[in-house]
Formats: structure tokens, C-alpha cells, sequence
């Protein structure tokens, strides 16, 4: 759940994130349909062993500012980098091996990503959310 309350979910099969919301205090359970689903478009890359699309995460340092990262676990992999409002897709960053987990320190902009096939946990320096622009640049 974004700070925003946009509910964003991993199509794990289709290659896409949906964003629901936001989300109401008062509600039990999803909004109603007249706030809509918004889904990204599909990421460009074929499945492999099943799926593509992973999580999707947030830095919490930027907090109703921060874009979504979606990690792509498909071939080839990424880290799509997403407005959460529109469900664009405004920057794409490939990895250099299948990406399965991400992880964004609280505080300092670095980011912990796991590749799945070397069974290795990567250290990236980050740009924290608030310094992306809504372009991607």
C-alpha cells in the first residue's frame, strides 16, 4: 500500500502492476469500481520459469512522492520504475541477471536486490524516490 493509499499488485503471470484506489478509512475492503483499476502496460520481456512480473515496492523516504518499483523477473530483467496516479511505466532499469526481490533502505539511497540465479544479494546506490522525475529522468 503506497502512502497515497493506492493498492498496487504484481500480475505475476500477465507482466503488469494494477493500482487500486485510493483507498478510504472507512472502507472494509476494495473501493468501489467506480474508482477503477489501473494497470500498467505489459513489461517487454518473454516469461521465464512461469511469470514476470514479481513485487512492487516503495521508497518510504519520499513518502506520498515516492514512485513504485516493479521488479521484472521475466527475460530480460528489469526494475520498472512507475507513477503511481497514471500507471505509467516512465523508466525501465535492466538488470543484469534475473532480479526476484527489491528492497529499499528506510533512509540512505541504496537498494538491496536479489538475483535469483547467482543466489547473490546485490548492493545498488539508489536515487531516493523523490529525486526521479515524473518523465523518468
Amino acid at each position: 500500500v503506497h502512502p497515497s493509499g493506492i493498492v498496487a499488485t504484481a500480475n505475476y503471470i500477465g507482466g503488469t502492476v494494477d493500482l487500486v484506489g485510493p483507498m478510504e478509512s472507512d472502507y472494509v475492503s476494495l473501493p468501489t469500481t467506480d474508482k477503477g483499476i489501473i494497470s500498467t502496460e505489459q513489461v517487454k520481456s518473454e516469461p521465464e520459469f512461469g511469470g514476470t512480473m514479481h513485487m512492487v515496492t516503495y521508497d518510504e523516504s519520499a513518502g506520498t512522492k515516492s514512485l513504485l518499483f516493479a521488479v521484472n523477473a521475466g527475460n530480460p530483467s528489469t526494475v520498472d520504475v512507475i507513477v503511481p496516479t497514471t500507471g505509467k511505466v516512465v523508466y525501465t532499469v535492466p538488470m543484469p541477471t534475473r532480479a526476484r526481490r527489491l528492497t529499499l533502505h528506510p533512509v540512505l539511497p541504496i537498494a538491496y536486490i536479489v538475483y535469483e540465479k547467482e543466489g547473490v544479494v546485490a548492493t545498488w546506490t539508489w536515487l531516493s524516490a523523490d529525486g526521479w522525475n515524473e518523465d523518468g529522468s
